[in-house]
């Protein structure tokens, strides 16, 4: 019996006898695949596509930060409770680490763990409050909670990114999501401007709705909602090593260079053609006051964790 291991070449076809454990995706759930993402470290947002980052700016502003986002929230994971991410070493914000324990409902963790800290998540310790107290939160827990959400440009809807929302802003996310609800319609029919609260010290994200998608933005909007890559931002499917992201009627590897997104209204509407979407047309300002915490909102914002 030959004790030879098979070379593994990912150009190459998997041999005849290894045809069962053949896979189609990543089955631990994480890869190296990086999607485009939001930053909001230091109250600033900046795009990060693998190591490249790009600050987002005012449109004539000469490179001061932008305030606010105009996007559509494509889609959202999980629909009911938390991802939970717990870092034994902490986490270094741009890289491709692999959390020691991970959940993606808040409710137990993924099988693909590294190292289970406890069967369920309301029974571990590094979900205690206090468990990674720091200077600025000493309530502040050492697994962190957030809603991931797939959000693009509303002048660049084919150009998707992933947006975590900590824990501390969670409730202002619920209550916008109250808010829209009231209303009868999704975000995902929704111009949302998203920006920064200033009253607190940490990175805590606000949620405004400017008014309803045109009618020419719908049939994008629907077709994005579809996409492998939105539905693999919010964990509804697996990540693959190459994830294929749409420009115009192209597909392209996460590691090339990603169009230019249009955050902010820009000075003048791109040329359109016939693979790029039309400029959104600017939204109607709707006035959508937020109401107050309730003292049950206040109480359940002292349980959820800040990062810093």
């Amino acid at each position: 019996m030959s004790t030879a291991l098979i070379p593994l070449d990912s150009n190459a076809k998997l041999p005849a006898h290894l045809q069962a454990f053949a896979t189609e995706g990543n089955e631990f759930g994480f890869s190296g695949a990086q999607f485009p993402t939001i930053s909001i470290k230091g109250k600033v947002f900046t795009i990060v596509r693998q190591k490249e980052r790009t600050l987002v700016t005012k449109p004539g502003g000469e490179g001061e930060p932008a305030s606010a986002l105009e996007v559509v929230i494509l889609n959202v994971g999980p629909k009911q409770g938390y991802q939970r991410t717990f870092f034994a070493e902490g986490f270094t914000e741009g890289s491709a680490q692999k959390p020691t324990c991970h959940s993606l409902d808040g409710v137990s963790p993924v099988a693909s763990s590294l190292e289970k800290q406890a069967s369920k998540c309301a029974l571990c310790p590094q979900n205690a409050v206090g468990s990674g107290a720091t200077q600025q939160n000493p309530k502040a827990k050492a697994c962190k909670s957030s809603k991931v959400l797939s959000v693009a440009p509303a002048g660049q809807l084919n150009d998707p990114m992933m947006l975590r929302v900590p824990g501390a802003s969670t409730v202002a996310l619920s209550e916008y999501g109250d808010y829209l609800a009231k209303r009868g319609v999704k975000a995902a029919g929704v111009v949302t401007r998203i920006g920064f609260d200033y009253s607190v010290a940490h990175p805590a994200l606000t949620f405004k709705a400017l008014g309803g998608i045109t009618p020419e933005m719908v049939t994008e909007v629907m077709q994005m909602r579809e996409t492998k890559l939105v539905k693999q931002m919010v964990g509804e499917a697996v990540a693959d090593e190459e994830v294929e992201a749409p420009v115009g009627n192209e597909t392209q590897s996460n590691a090339a260079p990603a169009p230019t997104s249009t955050f902010v209204a820009p000075a003048a509407a791109p040329t359109p053609t016939a693979t790029k979407p039309k400029a959104a047309k600017k939204p109607v300002k709707v006035e959508a006051p937020v109401e107050a915490a309730s003292p049950a909102v206040s109480a359940a914002l002292d349980e959820l964790d800040f990062d810093d």
